[in-house]
């Protein structure tokens, strides 16, 4: 079977400008190549690549990236995905109520030029409306990268390979082939560069010097586009513009992604002990950490909870008294009451709300004037960073040889914690 229109079909593709992957590109050539005489039923059915999971809307990014969705490789169920698809599925995100936020599921070596920019303008102007993230699995290069670039945040799993910054376009010279065969070529043009890439006619320097600058221009967006989406210097941008693929750590480490995502379940620690052990595995942090650390957690899902409760009395005091000013009541003192008690409420959630800000910054939640047992609790912490730093060890260590030496002040540092 040999349908009609695959082999210009496939020169379609040639000849097109590419932010994909080369390896991708010669895999797909040599595939329809291969299959071109065999054919297949297109018995699968088109998939959307959008859903919604719990206010998140996932759209996928897999496959080859066109500019549209393109027949052939539907038809020999090659993995494909049109950037027309991708900012129709933005869209619909954007004003979806349900959707609260946007995820880009990225498992893509990249595709076309055409549509790539558009759809990457698109992925930062929704960014505006709702935040928007990138979830690379196993591959975002080239084009593909080009869109995760423009997401608030990248995560991608261990094995990720991320990168391929640049752009490329292939000129075939079947000259000497057409020589060979005992065919001359003429090309008749209405100015230098018309007709370029005729199969059999000659490509000159001239011609491959305009396309180079082509190559180069569509470069540089990709490269602006990269360092203005990872708020990056266009110089760093363009140092990493290499063309390479990095694994995610690296690709981390040289501000590509924000995230390593792994197997391991993270322990939240208090703000100030996190920054300060940043890098240390969390398999080094004792059980006692990990009790404070949830003894914490504990008071703040308690803290907003009552702020909760507070809130929805301070609502429903304010309905009342809109109540009594509508009614116009004469009861002045009734009415100062009712005010005295929204204000009274008004400072407890306010104050409530400064409490969990503290608590999730690692602060003392202990408000003015507090106890002998909460000053000595905090005065634990502060040396036990203190010592941190002129020994020049982790936080950890210096809380875990402190409470040896000062086993009362670490007592009064727990009591603290458990009030």
């Amino acid at each position: 079977m040999n349908p009609t229109g695959i082999a210009p079909a496939i020169n379609s593709l040639m000849s097109s400008i590419w932010a994909l992957e080369p390896g991708a590109f010669d895999a797909l050539i040599a595939d329809l190549s291969t299959i071109r005489s065999q054919g297949r039923e297109n018995d699968t059915k088109e998939e959307t690549g959008y859903s919604v999971e719990d206010g998140v809307a996932k759209i996928s990014v897999a496959g080859i990236l066109l500019k549209s969705r393109h027949w052939l490789l539907d038809y020999f169920r090659i993995a494909q995905t049109g950037y027309d698809e991708i900012r129709a599925n933005l869209a619909k995100a954007a004003t979806d109520s349900a959707v609260n936020k946007i995820e880009l599921v990225i498992d893509s070596p990249g595709g076309t030029v055409a549509g790539g920019e558009e759809t990457a303008a698109a992925i930062k102007a929704a960014s505006a409306v709702k935040p928007i993230t990138a979830t690379v699995q196993d591959l975002a290069a080239s084009g593909a990268y080009w869109l995760a670039s423009q997401t608030g945040h990248i995560r991608a799993n261990e094995n990720a390979q991320v990168g391929s910054i640049g752009v490329y376009a292939i000129a075939s010279d079947y000259s000497r082939r057409a020589e060979e065969m005992g065919i001359k070529v003429n090309v008749l043009r209405s100015g230098e560069h018309k007709g370029v890439g005729v199969v059999g006619a000659a490509i000159t320097e001239s011609h491959l010097a305009a396309l180079q600058t082509i190559v180069d221009g569509l470069a540089d967006h990709f490269i602006g586009a990269v360092a203005s989406g990872r708020r990056m210097a266009k110089a760093e941008a363009a140092r990493l513009a290499t063309g390479q693929t990095w694994l995610a750590a690296e690709a981390r480490e040289l501000g590509l992604i924000d995230e390593v995502a792994t197997d391991a379940t993270a322990v939240a620690l208090t703000s100030d002990i996190a920054e300060d052990m940043k890098g240390v595995d969390m398999a080094e942090k004792t059980g006692e950490q990990v009790a404070d650390s949830s003894a914490l957690a504990e008071q703040i899902t308690g803290l907003e909870a009552e702020k909760k409760t507070l809130t929805e009395a301070n609502a429903a005091l304010e309905a009342k008294l809109k109540e009594i000013s509508e009614k116009a009541s004469a009861d002045a003192e009734a009415l100062t009451a009712s005010t005295k008690a929204v204000s009274d409420l008004t400072a407890k959630v306010q104050d409530l709300e400064k409490r969990v800000t503290t608590l999730s910054e690692g602060a003392d939640p202990v408000p003015a004037g507090k106890s002998p047992e909460d000053a000595a609790g905090e005065d634990f912490l502060t040396r036990a960073r203190s010592m941190a730093k002129e020994e020049k060890s982790t936080v950890s260590a210096a809380m875990r040889k402190l409470a040896r030496e000062e086993p009362d002040l670490y007592k009064a540092y727990q009591d603290k914690l458990r009030r």
